[in-house]
């Protein structure tokens, strides 16, 4: 397969229109992504203490206008006993708020962060389950679903826990969308440039995630307002990505569908001025014919197990695989950790989040250049360097530095 797209249609029309639609849709991506570090905020609020003398007697209050975000623990301990009240500044800017997640429910609001990354990681195993049995396509339009269903879920919550388990499924949904995608670039493009089709998606999600701050920003005065905004533009592209997006060839020569195939890359091929000889596709498909006597389900069935298991068959292949996923989950660590932790930049959550979402933008544009004249073992290495040195720079450069230090290490992250 990746013969015929070398020689007649390497990234033609429908590539770049496919590789652009994929690539716009990753803004919706990112909203899912960082949606919750302003939904989720803490909650801004001042305490209505009520003083007591010795007799037990109440005296005016004496607390009133303070305005905290991590209030003092003697102030919740005396909430928890009745002698406090908080007074929020604006009860629908966040959930935190509007659900009253201060003081000893304070860590809940993490814990709807950690279940939206439980959701990613089964996302991964169904992207996987429904991309190798029923098509990329399909697997595109079923985590875009499932993520509009959360987003809806989101907007209609009514408690914490509802909150919770939306971002899960926003989680798994975002997740399926994302990895099925990547696989789809590439597998329609030649070899040359995967790169650059798989960079594109990144390199606007990182302009979806910068541009979630100012919008936050508008919509900070009630949090639903935000995640309905979020919720239309996530229907727009999925409807356009539905309508425009083709199938894999990879998907439909694996799968016997030769004639979907031969019509798919005889268009391509067209539209870039040349023409795809009689029966090169079949002869692709050797043992095409004895796969058709087992029907299409038992074919797609043992051509799923056969991919989900080829990490595991070799060596070689089991040491590639396990250090792969040691990277990435390495990197995840460190990557959400300074995304969703902005509070040691020392600026507002608007500017902290655009500044660490831009830090990405050069590495993006760099990458694409270091991977095709580099190669992509040492840049793997390089950029892993780079994290390791700057992160830990980070975290014992003075304070007012650490912003400019964070987003350094944001981006090499980004360039991994």
């Amino acid at each position: 397969m990746d013969n015929i797209l070398r020689e007649y249609c390497p990234f033609g029309y429908y590539q770049k229109r496919l590789t652009l639609l994929l690539s716009v849709a990753a803004i919706a991506t990112a909203r899912q992504v960082g949606m919750l570090v302003f939904v989720a905020a803490p909650a801004s609020y001042h305490w209505d203490c009520v003083a007591t003398n010795t007799h037990g007697a109440n005296l005016l209050p004496t607390s009133r206008g303070i305005n905290v975000t991590s209030p003092a623990t003697g102030s919740c301990q005396q909430f928890e006993i009745g002698k406090c009240s908080p007074i929020y500044d604006n009860r629908l800017a966040t959930a935190t708020a509007e659900f009253g997640l201060i003081c000893n429910k304070a860590t809940e609001s993490r814990f709807a962060q950690s279940l939206f990354f439980v959701g990613m990681l089964v996302g991964s195993w169904v992207a996987g389950y429904l991309s190798d049995g029923y098509g990329r396509r399909a697997a595109v339009l079923v985590g875009f679903l499932l993520s509009l269903a959360a987003s809806v879920a989101t907007t209609l919550a009514t408690s914490f826990w509802m909150l919770a388990v939306s971002r899960c499924l926003a989680g798994l949904g975002t997740m399926c969308y994302a990895v099925t995608a990547h696989v789809l670039l590439s597998e329609s493009v030649a070899p040359s440039y995967r790169a650059l089709s798989n960079t594109l998606p990144n390199l606007v999600f990182s302009i979806g995630l910068s541009s979630l701050a100012p919008i936050a920003y508008v919509f900070s005065d009630n949090w639903r307002n935000l995640v309905t905004f979020v919720t239309v533009e996530m229907a727009l592209l999925a409807l356009s990505s539905w309508m425009w997006t083709s199938e894999s060839p990879c998907w439909l020569l694996s799968n016997g569908k030769l004639e979907q195939l031969e019509a798919m890359i005889s268009r391509w091929t067209q539209k870039e001025g040349k023409n795809l000889p009689t029966g090169l596709v079949a002869s692709l498909s050797v043992s095409s014919d004895n796969q058709g006597e087992q029907g299409p389900q038992l074919k797609t069935s043992r051509a799923s197990e056969q991919i989900s298991l080829s990490p595991f068959l070799s060596r070689r292949l089991r040491f590639f695989s396990f250090s792969m996923m040691w990277t990435w989950f390495s990197l995840c660590v460190m990557y959400y950790g300074l995304s969703f932790h902005m509070k040691g930049l020392g600026s507002n959550k608007y500017v902290s989040f655009f500044l660490l979402s831009v830090a990405e933008l050069p590495a993006l544009i760099l990458v694409i250049w270091a991977l095709k004249c580099v190669g992509r073992k040492p840049c793997i290495f390089l950029c892993l360097v780079m994290t390791t040195v700057f992160c830990s720079m980070s975290a014992v450069i003075a304070s007012q530095s650490s912003a400019t230090n964070k987003g350094t290490g944001n981006t090499c992250t980004c360039m991994s």
